[in-house]
């Protein structure tokens, strides 16, 4: 097996197996990894420097059959995430990754093209982690077209960090109202504010394949939440994780949540962090909690609500 010495180990294991070494000698014609196949490849080029990007994809294209989860952070560049993609796209019968995670890669609108292509003829990705990228709204357009037609796997997204905006926000809109299997959505830090949570609400309450939900960081305001929590009290949602932080709720937003709770039988999970809501939303908060027996995990930390909160 290769020693805790050699130059690079990548990231590439599971349980008992011990993760393979590309050796400086060998990053230019082969490697040197034990008899095994890892199911897990996780790459950043800051940590391993020595060793090209080309090499892990080489690894990637000879083991697809093998490998599963797939992680490049701060590594790609489009042309790179292209290559990555024809290799997942080349015998998909071949290839059993499920998930595909590239956060803070600074992935664009191309990028995005390349992605959608994938994701029309995969069908073993579940989870797609592009936190921290560029993809902007015309880059989200393009990635949400298979999952609107040709694609049913996918029951995970990341797009935290993506400068959608509110003209980002219709694309979400649009695979909200499509999917039939989408389990977990995070699309926090994307400046959606009121305007955006305006198209947003009614599909995120009305999508019942959605569990899971982030939404922190997007300046939703008092008026927005209030709309959001009146479409999925009305909507009866199946929402067990919300996450809300930094939204610039106010006493009447949390106010508004907290009617939500006394009528919800499904949430166990609620991150309402930082959210200005003072002592009167402490208030509804805690009378709330008192009449639902679902919440299991409450974060309200943050919120200026004093001793008597």
């Amino acid at each position: 097996y290769p020693s805790n010495t050699d130059p690079l180990r990548i990231a590439c294991h599971d349980q008992e197996v011990e993760p393979f070494a590309l050796k400086g000698d060998d990053a230019r014609s082969g490697m040197d990894y034990n008899s095994e196949i890892a199911t897990t490849v996780a790459y950043n080029k800051h940590e391993h420097p020595e060793v090209p990007v080309e090499r892990v994809l080489d690894y990637i294209a000879e083991n697809a059959r093998s490998i599963q989860h797939v992680v490049f952070s701060e590594t790609l560049n489009t042309d790179s995430l292209i290559a990555l993609c024809k290799i997942l796209l080349e015998n998909p019968a071949h290839t059993s990754v499920t998930s595909l995670s590239l956060p803070k890669n600074d992935l664009n609108e191309r990028a995005a093209k390349a992605l959608a292509e994938l994701l029309y003829f995969n069908r073993t990705i579940r989870s797609l982690d592009l936190l921290k990228n560029k993809l902007r709204p015309k880059g989200v357009h393009h990635l949400v077209q298979p999952l609107l037609s040709t694609n049913t796997t996918l029951t995970s997204l990341d797009l935290t960090h993506n400068c959608l905006d509110v003209d980002g926000a219709q694309s979400i809109v649009s695979l909200l109202t499509h999917t039939r299997v989408l389990q977990t959505l995070k699309i926090g830090h994307n400046h959606f504010g009121t305007r955006g949570i305006q198209k947003l609400a009614a599909p995120l309450a009305s999508c019942k394949s959605l569990r899971s939900l982030s939404l922190p960081h997007n300046q939703i305001k008092p008026k927005g939440l209030k709309l959001l929590a009146k479409e999925l009290l009305e909507r009866n949602s199946a929402l067990v994780y919300l996450d809300i932080t930094y939204n610039h709720a106010g006493a009447g937003g949390t106010r508004a949540i907290t009617d939500w709770l006394l009528y919800n039988r499904t949430l166990q999970t609620l991150i309402i962090s930082n959210n200005d809501c003072e002592l009167y939303g402490a208030i509804a908060l805690g009378s709330a909690i008192r009449f639902n027996h679902t919440l299991r995990h409450l974060e309200m930390g943050g919120n200026q609500i004093g001793d008597a909160g």
